[in-house]
């Protein structure tokens, strides 16, 4: 990190919707995607294994309600028996990852990186980290309540992701309708990843695994169907 010349994302931004070093991030997200993107039928042991394994272990840390389960079964099958690119994908892109440079921004801490990687998963992570740190900076630090103003609520925030998704979608070769279900098994997965700093009792106090139970008990709020959907339901 000392090594690569920039200075922090959140040293530079003021945390507005139009601040334009979140918009290059989000370019940048993008881009790597476009680059990088390739053809891999969902319906092959490759994908559709992951995301059973993925299911599977996630059943086997978290307690769920019935309906929450059958709910992100749904999600998981759409997602297994659909054909979809994969790409290269950062894994960690959130914005305390960001340099911003005089030439755009460089993305820090490779780690967490794949090869075959689920479209959108980066730019769903970014943009729940830039939409927090908006609303730290305005004094509030509830990271859900950020969540259910940026993707639940009809705001500017919202009507903005939803151009970033349709045109990533258009420039990857991604099926628009995919959104929905890559939006939750984003938060599935992250809240897998999370277990490994959480001893089990604080498991279900977890941030994504709270954020994951939110988005499902909000799936049909107007923010939602505008943003993840292709066309809003009516």
């Amino acid at each position: 990190q000392g090594a690569v010349s920039g200075d922090p994302f959140r040293a530079r931004t003021r945390g507005h919707i139009d601040c334009p070093h979140f918009r290059a991030a989000l370019n940048w997200v993008s881009d790597l995607a476009v680059a990088s993107a390739r053809s891999l039928e969902s319906g092959s042991s490759t994908v559709r294994d992951a995301m059973c394994d993925l299911f599977q272990r996630f059943g086997r840390l978290y307690r769920l309600s019935t309906e929450e389960c059958r709910f992100l079964e749904r999600q998981v099958d759409t997602l297994s028996r659909t054909p979809m690119p994969v790409v290269l994908q950062h894994g960690d892109p959130g914005i305390w990852n960001v340099l911003v440079r005089e030439t755009g921004v460089t993305f820090l801490d490779w780690e967490a990186g794949e090869r075959a990687g689920l479209p959108l998963w980066d730019l769903f992570y970014l943009a729940r980290s830039f939409g927090s740190w908006m609303f730290r900076l305005r004094g509030h630090h509830d990271s859900l309540e950020s969540a259910k103003h940026n993707f639940f609520h009809l705001s500017a925030f919202n009507r903005f992701l939803k151009k970033i998704i349709d045109l990533y979608c258009v420039r990857v070769g991604l099926r628009r309708e995919l959104a929905r279900p890559l939006f939750f098994v984003c938060w599935m997965h992250r809240a897998l990843k999370e277990t490994t700093r959480l001893t089990p009792d604080l498991l279900m106090n977890g941030h994504y695994i709270n954020l994951l139970r939110l988005s499902i008990a909000n799936h049909d709020a107007p923010g939602m169907r505008h943003m993840l959907d292709s066309e809003e339901k009516p």
